[in-house]
């Protein structure tokens, strides 16, 4: 019989326990809207211990993480690390964060026929009430915002900040379809949008109205001192990119109003109209509560209009030039720090 011998060998080895990095949502890049940071990481023992400032995290100076945590504007760097005692801290992940500073509004309609409401999904999100999202004509979604205010079908919300435009630049612009209504089968009137200061108590106002015939014109006004609107940038009748085919009734257009240090531009479907830019100098432009698709001249003369991609951007004047149209709706996360 063949005995046999069987051997073992001892190893003496050291291993390195490290955690591995852990996941943060959202993920680098622009943040439009106040949104939570979460993070995750696979071992259940680890503590995550994260920065706002750009200094990198460690136990000692970074916040313990417990919960997601509630972006602002002010969070621009934000940095983690996960930590188990006995274990090698995992790296840093570093995610940067960039903010829109300029798009106050951006309204669009791609909802229910009917729907009541209307959300802003810029940064602010301004509370809104009276809105009338309509599927008779449409630009871009199943829906565009319909204004009738005679039945009280128009949005307003209160004084904010965001339209206090003063003495800096900004934009409004937006899709607009300007059709007529009927009103008690007597009296006809054209489509007319209007935005700005609430009935009576006016600082500047936007308007779009369907004259005679089938041609639309556009004023802004303002006023730079109490509520007399004595300043008008324009007011008259617009055109098409070629300068002779007038803007019609019934059909959709791109407008914009951009105002750029001491001068104001109206472009209609990327065309700068005659006559421009106007010469604003300094002037101060107030504001007060808003009413969007409202009329300064009483409750029945801004109807039959439709909207859609309505933006205002303060601090920024985005158009002096003849420029190309949207092809798409704006983003939400359309970067205007630029």
């Amino acid at each position: 019989m063949t005995e046999y011998t069987s051997w073992s060998i001892i190893r003496d080895e050291t291993f390195t326990l490290t955690n591995e990095d852990p996941e943060v949502e959202p993920s680098a890049g622009n943040l439009v809207v106040p949104t939570d940071i979460t993070i995750t990481q696979s071992n259940p023992d680890s503590t995550m211990y994260y920065t706002t400032d750009g200094s990198d995290p460690t136990v000692a100076s970074g916040t313990t993480y417990s919960g997601a945590i509630n972006t602002f504007r002010d969070i621009t760097d934000f940095k983690v690390i996960a930590n188990e005692t006995g274990w090698t801290d995992s790296n840093i992940v570093s995610n940067p964060y960039t903010w829109d500073y300029f798009t106050s509004i951006l309204f669009q309609s791609d909802t229910y026929d009917g729907d009541r409401t209307l959300t802003d999904l810029s940064y602010n999100q301004h509370a809104t009430n009276q809105a009338y999202n309509s599927t008779s004509v449409t630009k871009w979604g199943t829906t565009a915002f319909y204004i009738l205010p005679y039945y009280h079908y128009y949005m307003s919300c209160p004084h904010n900040d965001d339209i206090e435009f003063g003495s800096g630049d900004f934009t409004i612009e937006g899709w607009f379809w300007t059709g007529s209504y009927a009103y008690a089968g007597t009296e006809f009137w054209k489509g007319h949008f209007v935005f700005g200061g609430s009935y009576g108590a006016v600082s500047w106002f936007f308007s779009i109205r369907g004259s005679s015939g089938t041609t639309v014109t556009v004023q802004f006004k303002y006023c730079t001192t109490g509520n007399t609107l004595n300043k008008t940038a324009f007011n008259g009748v617009i055109y098409q990119p070629d300068g002779v085919t007038k803007i019609d009734c019934n059909e959709w257009f791109y407008l914009s109003i951009s105002r750029i240090s001491d001068k104001m531009y109206l472009h209609v479907n990327g065309a700068l109209q005659a006559g421009l830019p106007y010469d604003c100098g300094t002037d101060t432009i107030k504001a007060n509560a808003s009413e969007f698709g409202q009329s300064k001249y009483g409750p029945r003369e801004a109807q039959g209009v439709y909207v859609d991609d309505f933006r205002i951007v303060k601090g920024k004047g985005l158009y002096s030039a003849d420029y190309t149209t949207p092809t798409a709706p704006h983003e939400p996360d359309d970067r205007l720090d630029y």
